[in-house]
């Protein structure tokens, strides 16, 4: 389930397939999304997969913050300056799934250690930060658990993404599987 009302830059596309990945976690598992900005694909990760499961929604969620400057990349309602975190809030205040932590690195959000099914990066798209969260969540990630991210592009968009995967397709020996129609990556750890 998603809500296209919801601001961000995740396709409609890019939701069906977050919302396969949420409903494909067991009972009592846990997702972890890092970038979550307004709720866009927390809300689908939230309310796609079980009650029983945890969404660990990890953003700064800063405070009358104006990045929204060309609207025409954004899906959904256009917005200008606005307070991240009460959007945020307001956009998934019905989903008991979604447990957020605020912070900047991995070492200022206080994770519990909880073991991981899904860990999902669509944060700032740029190292060091991308691959500190990398390094730093891999090693909760449960056998068999999914590694994935938004905004793989081979036109350069983000050209730390890319190394950032190529790194991965070593450190796991295995490609990467990409999405038709979309940005989305991701490995089976």
């Amino acid at each position: 389930m998603y809500d296209l009302n919801i601001p961000g830059w995740m396709a409609e596309t890019e939701l069906c397939q977050l919302e396969k990945w949420a409903s494909s976690v067991s009972k009592n598992g846990v997702i972890v999304e890092v970038g979550s900005f307004l709720g866009r694909s927390s809300f689908c990760l939230g309310a796609s997969c079980d009650p029983s499961v945890t969404v660990y929604c990890i953003d700064p969620f800063g405070s009358n913050v104006d990045i929204l400057h060309d609207y025409s990349h954004v899906q959904g309602p256009a917005i200008g300056v606005y307070d991240t975190n009460k959007i945020f809030l307001e956009n998934t205040k019905d989903l008991k799934t979604i447990k957020q932590l605020m912070g900047y690195s991995p070492e200022t959000i206080n994770y519990p250690g909880d073991k991981i099914d899904i860990f999902f990066l669509d944060a700032s798209h740029a190292n060091p930060s991308d691959i500190n969260y990398i390094n730093y969540f891999t090693q909760f990630i449960k056998p068999g658990g999914i590694l994935c991210g938004h905004d793989y592009n081979t036109q350069g968009f983000s050209p730390d993404i890319m190394e950032n995967v190529r790194l991965l397709e070593k450190r796991y020996n295995k490609p990467v599987t990409l999405y038709e129609n979309s940005s989305l990556w991701s490995f089976t750890i």
